[in-house]
C-alpha cells in the first residue's frame, strides 16, 4: 500500500540557479518551492531535466529540500509527465529517492510521486507516497 507523506509545490524561475550532475536528459530550469509533511518539511531548490517529445517527455527532477535546522536533503525524481491533450498541463508519474540527509530512521528513501505542471503559471504540485505494510 502507499501512504502520503508530503506534498512538493514548486515554482520555475526562469533562471539558472543550480545544475547539478543528472542521469537522463537536457537542462530544462530551475526554481524554488517548498515541501510540506510530517517527517520533512523546508525549502526547495530544484533543477529540471528532460528527453523532451510531444506527448511524453521521460525526466530527471533533481533538488534539495533545507528543513528549519539549515539541513540539505537530497533528492532526484524519475520518471514520465504526459502532456493532457487540449490544456497546458503535463502530469507526471516517478519514483523519488532521497540521496542525503535524510531526517529520521522512519523516512522513506525511496517513494511515488503523482502531480502535475501547469504551464501557463509555470508551477509544479506533486504528492510524495512511501510504501506501507
Amino acid at each position: 500500500m502507499l501512504e502520503k507523506y508530503a506534498v512538493l509545490e514548486l515554482q520555475y524561475l526562469g533562471e539558472t540557479i543550480w545544475v547539478p550532475e543528472t542521469k537522463l536528459g537536457t537542462y530544462i530550469g530551475s526554481g524554488n518551492g517548498t515541501m510540506t509533511g510530517d517527517l520533512l518539511s523546508g525549502d526547495v531548490k530544484w533543477s529540471l531535466f528532460e528527453n523532451e517529445a510531444p506527448d511524453v517527455c521521460d525526466f530527471t527532477l533533481v533538488g534539495t529540500v533545507t528543513d528549519s535546522d539549515s539541513t540539505e536533503h537530497g533528492f532526484e525524481i524519475l520518471g514520465y509527465s504526459e502532456h493532457e491533450p487540449g490544456t497546458r498541463t503535463w502530469r507526471l508519474s516517478a519514483g523519488i529517492r532521497f540521496t542525503a540527509g535524510l531526517p529520521d530512521p522512519a523516512f522513506p528513501v525511496v517513494g511515488v510521486v503523482t502531480g502535475a505542471f501547469h504551464s501557463e503559471s509555470q508551477t509544479h504540485r506533486y504528492d510524495l507516497f512511501r510504501h506501507t505494510g
